[in-house]
């Protein structure tokens, strides 16, 4: 078995291995192609690897190239987008040389102006500082004689001043004063100077007012605003007061005498503190009442010649607001054209109303842009629309205003000069105004008020009838208006005081020489005759 096993063994090994070597026949061709092929795909792989080197720096190549062509570009992009923003720069700027070259010269006139007056800074603003202070209470000429000594002295201690100074021309503004005077303020420099005092001391400011003239400028100044209106003798004083004082209300204090309430002290001296937290406060009324720095107080008296006592004088600014010969003249004239020709003074009163508004809106504009080149950059000029859109919407609003202004003074020229033929009538009614005023030095109960005067005025204006002629209906009205004012005050004089009323109308320095060629209208026994 053994035997026989292992010759079983034999063959089965001979048999495996022939059939090893019949395999072997049939893979060695394709194990040498095999090699073969793999030599080649190593051959391949090694061109591939080349290749794909050679692939790589081709599309390093590419990208280099592509980077440089975004490179480009963008560059040129950028070139485009600054060619353009240069070629909007240079037409903005060519605007706004266009714009600007009216306003240049006009600057630089101003330029020069104020250099000049920059100059006289300090002997004006010392002078302002003194009328502000100490000529309120004075009448117009003492105030222009006091002003003369004062130029004088600073003059000799060699102060630069103004050759002329002048409170309005020093401290006034145009547009501001216009508005005063639409608001019922008189036109006269008395009256305007009175206004800068009233609005610009630091003591509140306490108006002689026999004529109610500040009042009524007041109440129309500041109705719009809510204006409080009070009276010393008012149970509410006090409290409307301090309600006032805590929303910063304006204040009107009506009919005031001689002397002052001492509860108001705290208020007239500005006796203000502050709390820990800052805010201010004021005592009043033994409480402490939050202040408002919006806050006026203007006080008036119908009392011609109070004497305030000097600790009153120190408490407040007194400024004499008595009708001044010009400003009546001007009131009255007012009347006598409303009367006689009232569309030529409605026109008028269009007309100054227009010509405020406008110079309120050219100041705005030329504000609007000296703010908008101060507070802008050059970049910002040249490269915002809406900047040079401001300009030139302030440039055609200077231009159109410019242009209305003139064509309003040229006709307000034309008005004033139709209305200056009534003059004459007006002349005339101030003279009998003054002189019926002085009477009051005469005897203290001859007291008459300028409503009364100017209520007479009218009337007599109303009675007369029309004539075509210019020059003959002014001497009518003249006639009459003298006859009529004459004859009404005549009836409530003594009869020796009459003879005194036709002699100060005749030396008074306003009357001229017409009060000569008749005078037989200002006799008492014409008078007598003509009641």
């Amino acid at each position: 078995m053994c035997i026989r096993d292992r010759y079983q063994r034999r063959v089965h090994g001979v048999k495996a291995m022939n059939k090893y070597y019949d395999v072997l026949k049939k893979v060695e061709p394709k194990r040498r192609r095999y090699e073969e092929e793999k030599g080649k795909l190593d051959l391949a792989n090694n061109a591939l690897s080349v290749k794909l080197k050679e692939l790589g720096e081709v599309k390093a190549r590419v990208a280099k190239l592509r980077e440089e062509c975004e490179g480009l570009q963008a560059e040129r992009e950028k070139l485009a987008e600054e060619m353009s923003t240069t070629k909007k720069r240079l037409m903005r700027a060519e605007e706004l040389m266009s714009l600007l070259t009216d306003e240049d010269s006009r600057w630089n006139a101003a330029i020069l102006i104020i250099q000049e007056e920059s100059g006289r800074l300090i002997g004006d603003v010392f002078l302002a500082a003194a009328f502000v202070s100490y000529l309120g209470p004075f009448t117009g000429n003492y105030r222009e004689a006091m002003v003369n000594q004062w130029f004088t002295s600073i003059t000799g201690r060699n102060i630069p001043s103004s050759e002329r100074f002048g409170l309005v021309g020093t401290m006034g503004n145009q547009v501001r004063i216009r508005s005063w005077q639409s608001f019922g303020l008189p036109t006269d420099s008395t009256s305007v100077e009175n206004a800068i005092i009233a609005t610009e001391a630091l003591r509140f400011p306490l108006m002689i007012d026999p004529q109610m003239q500040a009042n009524r400028w007041i109440k129309q100044l500041f109705k719009q605003q809510g204006l409080v209106v009070l009276k010393l003798s008012s149970p509410e004083l006090m409290r409307a007061l301090s309600s006032s004082v805590r929303i910063g209300k304006t204040v009107l204090i009506e009919d005031v005498e001689e002397t002052l309430d001492l509860g108001l002290d705290t208020l007239l001296q500005h006796q203000i503190f502050q709390n820990e937290a800052g805010i201010k406060f004021l005592r009043l009324d033994n409480k402490d009442v939050e202040y408002d720095e919006a806050f006026k107080l203007y006080m008036t008296s119908k009392q011609p010649n109070p004497h305030y006592i000097p600790e009153v004088s120190i408490k407040v600014t007194v400024i004499n607001f008595t009708v001044t010969f010009t400003g009546l003249e001007d009131q009255l004239l007012e009347d006598v054209v409303k009367q006689e020709k009232p569309e030529i003074e409605q026109k008028r009163d269009e007309i100054i109303r227009q010509l405020g508004s406008d110079r309120k809106a050219l100041l705005d504009a030329e504000e609007s842009i000296l703010k908008l080149l101060a507070n802008s950059s050059l970049e910002q000029l040249l490269d915002e629309e809406s900047a040079v859109g401001t300009l030139r919407s302030a440039k055609f609003t200077s231009a159109e205003i410019g242009r209305r202004m003139e064509e309003g003074t040229s006709v307000e020229t034309e008005i004033n000069a139709a209305r200056d033929s009534y003059r004459s009538v007006a002349i005339g009614g101030a003279i009998l105004y003054f002189v019926v005023a002085d009477l009051m030095f005469v005897d203290s109960m001859y007291q008459y008020s300028l409503d009364y005067i100017k209520q007479a005025l009218n009337s007599a204006i109303a009675k007369n009838a029309k004539v075509e002629d210019q020059g003959e209906r002014m001497q009518i009205l003249i006639d009459n208006i003298s006859k009529a004012l004459y004859s009404n005050v005549s009836r409530g004089l003594f009869e020796a005081h009459k003879k005194i009323f036709s002699f100060l109308i005749c030396i008074n320095p306003n009357s001229g020489p017409s009060c000569n060629s008749a005078s037989t209208r200002f006799r008492p026994e014409t008078q007598s005759a003509d009641a």
